[in-house]
């Protein structure tokens, strides 16, 4: 960025303003919508929501508007069922739980490839017992005449460093 001419210092100390009064206006609407006091439950795990969000958005400002609707109408739909079906309250959060666990999973199989390995057919001992030099196949005349003329070029370079 520098390379291009940004000032990094006056990008970092304006996103870190922005983001500190974005965050001062939600504190604000949340003490101030309903109880109008400030209580130790009243974040109620949204910053973990918040990390989720942004991971199965993958860092996408208008798909996290989008992934933070899924969670709104999921938590909301499944504290209705607990509520219809006379379940308890923390089922719908359980219900929610596996949900995004799948999703999560089919997400980390989607980005990431398995590969497995062939298990290697074990050789009778008798074979095993043979020197290594019975199995190697028998040399080329052309591999012959390769290896002379690598050997002659090392005995020229050595002659010529002393």
């Amino acid at each position: 960025a520098r390379y291009v001419g940004i000032k990094v210092d006056r990008v970092i100390i304006r996103t870190m303003l922005l983001s500190g009064a974005l965050c001062g206006l939600a504190g604000l609407l949340l003490v101030g919508s309903t109880n109008h006091t400030l209580t130790t439950t009243i974040v109620d795990g949204r910053g973990f929501t918040a990390v989720m969000v942004s991971w199965l958005a993958q860092f996408n400002p208008i798909w996290m508007i989008l992934t933070s609707f899924l969670l709104v109408f999921l938590g909301r739909g499944a504290g209705e069922i607990a509520t219809n079906f006379g379940l308890n309250q923390s089922f719908g959060d359980i219900l929610t739980g596996i949900i995004l666990f799948f999703i999560i999973g089919s997400e980390f199989f989607i980005s990431y490839r398995l590969h497995f390995r062939k298990k290697a057919s074990r050789q009778p001992a008798e074979q095993a017992a043979q020197p290594a030099e019975a199995h190697a196949p028998a040399p080329q005349p052309e591999a012959k005449e390769a290896s002379a003329a690598a050997e002659e070029n090392e005995k020229k370079e050595v002659g010529a460093d002393v």
